[in-house]
């Protein structure tokens, strides 16, 4: 029986091993986030354009964050 060399490693150890645990985590933490925002906003029924007003930002900038 072939023993599988990777039995009992995590994916994290599997990213790092790669060298993409850092891209990766980086990726997942911003759709976590433009999640979150996205999810508020349509809770207290806001816009972009209003949110983006309260923020000081400007739409296009928001929308660079939540696409």
């Amino acid at each position: 029986m072939t023993r599988n060399p990777h039995h009992g490693s995590t994916l994290n150890d599997f990213l790092a091993e790669e060298g993409l645990l850092e891209e990766v985590t980086y990726g997942a933490s911003r759709k976590i986030v433009a999640f979150q925002i996205a999810a508020a906003m349509k809770k207290q029924g806001k816009t972009k354009t209003a949110l983006a007003a309260q923020m000081g930002t400007t739409r296009a900038e928001l929308e660079g964050l939540l696409d």
